[in-house]
């Protein structure tokens, strides 16, 4: 993981350098005494396309809130801190990341020069929220349908066919004038509390796996640890050291999700030196074991149930 210097942006990579997409699915069952799912806020190189596929969900996008319906289709910019969460117990979604790097080709047409490489720069964006029953909704939801069928399946040639869908909901997204570079502008305040959130969030992201304490992230920033503790909490809603714990436990779920690594591996490798307190730590939060948790997500997503163990 790395951070670049002029934008401090997240390189969390989404599948592989040959096929730079991921879809997951996130299912928070009602029948499991956990929280409602819920992401800290975050960002990263990657466009994001969320659906509510059950119950109402809260997003973040760049401070501004919104709130989205079953099958409402949410449209995350590369780039955009964003935060995401479901209103209640019960909340199902699904979605499909890309690095945009994959809508650019070599030869500087005025298609690549008006609209991929503006995506790409984000002069252009893509619109935020779809919501069900609108033109934009009509226009787009069934491309992006069987996109996330798609990548979820991943039956032979699945990110070609993906790849041609992207491009098919960029045309109906221009056609309809869906593509946009006007957003809603930053305040100061704003820029420069995203810009430090920012610096914290790439350097845990970065050490993560290593002992880090609120002296190591106050340097980060030049502030000392209690005034730290106080903005962070402000602006995130919980202290930096449950935010890194938060942080941990993503990583080991996505771990256990995407591989057949053992536990105690995944639990050393996320930063957790106590492998006992990590198994409480991720039933915690995620309301299931971590062997309980890949073995919900093997059954809710048949390739991986097939390719895992």
């Amino acid at each position: 993981m790395d951070v670049t210097q002029d934008t401090q942006m997240e390189l969390t990579p989404h599948g592989t350098i040959q096929q730079p997409m991921a879809a997951l699915y996130f299912s928070n069952q009602e029948d499991v005494e956990q929280c409602p799912f819920s992401v800290a806020r975050h960002w990263h190189q990657s466009v994001e396309i969320l659906q509510v596929l059950r119950g109402e969900m809260r997003v973040e996008l760049d401070l501004e809130e919104y709130y989205l319906q079953q099958g409402d289709i949410c449209i995350i910019n590369s780039g955009e801190l964003h935060q995401i969460s479901g209103c209640h117990r019960g909340t199902i979604h699904r979605v499909v990341l890309f690095d945009p790097v994959i809508l650019s080709f070599a030869y500087e047409d005025e298609i690549q020069t008006q609209i991929f490489h503006p995506l790409r720069t984000q002069q252009l964006t893509f619109p935020s929220i779809l919501s069900v029953g609108s033109p934009m909704y009509q226009a787009c939801s069934s491309t992006i349908i069987t996109l996330m069928d798609t990548a979820l399946n991943q039956r032979e040639d699945w990110y070609f066919r993906c790849k041609l869908l992207l491009l098919e909901l960029v045309y109906t997204l221009y056609q309809k004038r869906g593509l946009t570079g006007t957003k809603r502008r930053l305040t100061p305040v704003e820029k420069e509390q995203i810009h430090r959130f920012k610096l914290l969030v790439c350097y845990m992201q970065q050490h993560y796996a290593e002992k880090l304490t609120l002296q190591d992230l106050a340097q980060v920033v030049g502030y000392n640890r209690q005034y730290l503790c106080r903005f962070f909490k402000q602006f995130s809603g919980q202290s930096p050291m449950d935010y890194l714990i938060v942080l941990r436990i993503q990583q080991a779920a996505d771990l256990l999700s995407q591989t057949t690594r053992p536990v105690l591996e995944i639990a050393m490798d996320c930063g957790f030196d106590n492998v006992s307190y990590f198994i409480r730590a991720f039933k915690h939060r995620m309301g299931q074991t971590p062997k309980q948790y890949r073995l919900h997500i093997q059954e809710e997503i048949p390739f991986l149930k097939n390719n895992g163990k």
